[in-house]
């Protein structure tokens, strides 16, 4: 069932439907009583809530659920859903359905980050005995005349690579975004990520020369870019995955850029919508957004909210450290005008305000 069909349910209908489908509680027990609750119409923006037919409490049909993390309607957050399902911009979405920006980036931040419990990464693995994997490594971060929304946010003289690979068979893809692109960065992830006896086709950059010599048994065969696309002696070439950069790179300049602490959760929601949800149409390989609207549904169930959680909470922790390392380095070079404003009322941000005062006697927690 696309959105179209499910916005013309009437509202009892609708929660019902959900309820089948897992995005809601099929019940609900008064926390005072112990007794199961009634379906009853209220006005509230979902026109039902559970109420206790002995305290007579009344409780939200969206608790414990995707939508209770939200004071939109079930109906409006899953409008924003089928857009992003679209891959419309979050500007479009802000314009169509007058939702604040704040509430739009939310949904779709949780919503990537279903993406990436889905794909389990750290399980990734393609190739195989005789089969064909491109690699191939990206720039991300260029700005014309050293103006504009750098990536990268903090240091504008650093590039931002990102480390793609993609098999043929499979079509499957990965991305990681990297600091560099040495070898001590990008030969583990290969071996991680690639399985032995697979034949390995790159571009000739010098970090990729001990891919041959690793225990896994690749073999590697390159094509000198400044010569040629194809090496017309072995057949060697990464059209493949030069042409993924561009749905890539067609993303972040659809969000006119995008700060680097999101980067490879963008990057995760290509890779899931390109691996889960990609059907061959026209001889090209393309993803359903039909299909993608009803994974994701079913990626917004219940029983994952708390993995979610957890990965909210990971995500977190995560920004918290980027702001205090950023911190750190500007209070080493004595630039304190760029530092991490205290509104944002992380930990990160007023420790580092701490350093700031005392600056002589750096001490770290």
């Amino acid at each position: 069932m696309d959105f179209k069909e499910i916005s013309l349910l009437e509202p009892l209908e609708l929660i019902n439907f959900l309820m089948s489908i897992g995005l809601l509680y099929r019940t609900c027990i008064c926390t005072k009583c112990k007794i199961e609750c009634k379906l009853r119409k209220r006005q509230t923006p979902e026109k039902y809530s559970w109420r206790c037919t002995k305290c007579s409490t009344f409780y939200s049909v969206k608790s414990g659920s995707f939508f209770e993390q939200f004071k939109l309607s079930i109906i409006n957050v899953l409008e924003i859903v089928d857009y992003w399902a679209k891959d419309r911009k979050q500007a479009d979405m802000h314009e169509s359905l007058k939702i604040s920006r704040p509430s739009i980036f939310k949904i779709c931040h949780l919503l990537r980050q279903l993406c990436f419990l889905d794909l389990d990464k750290e399980n990734f693995k393609v190739g195989g005995k005789n089969s064909i994997v491109e690699i191939d490594e990206s720039v991300f971060n260029k700005v014309k005349y050293n103006k504009g929304k750098d990536m990268i946010h903090m240091t504008k003289n650093k590039q931002i690579w990102v480390f793609g690979i993609r098999e043929r068979i499979s079509k499957k893809v990965f991305f990681q975004a990297v600091n560099n692109r040495k070898e001590n960065t990008l030969i583990p992830i290969i071996q991680k990520h690639i399985l032995p006896d697979s034949i390995i086709y790159s571009d000739m950059w010098k970090s990729y020369d001990s891919i041959a010599y690793l225990p896994q048994n690749y073999k590697h065969f390159s094509v000198n870019h400044s010569k040629e696309f194809v090496d017309k002696r072995t057949g060697c070439n990464t059209n493949s995955i030069e042409s993924v950069w561009l749905k890539c790179k067609s993303k972040i300049r659809q969000m006119q850029g995008v700060n680097r602490l999101y980067l490879q959760e963008n990057l995760d929601e290509v890779m899931w919508r390109h691996n889960e949800c990609g059907i061959v149409h026209k001889c090209q390989y393309k993803y359903s957004r039909r299909l993608v609207f009803n994974k994701i549904l079913n990626l917004m169930q219940i029983n994952n909210m708390k993995r979610l959680e957890e990965r909210m909470e990971e995500v977190e922790n995560e920004h918290k450290l980027h702001n205090r390392i950023k911190n750190i380095e500007k209070l080493f070079e004595n630039d304190f005008k760029d530092l991490v404003s205290r509104s944002t009322q992380t930990e990160a941000s007023s420790f580092d305000y701490k350093v700031k005062r005392k600056k002589e006697n750096l001490e770290f927690e």
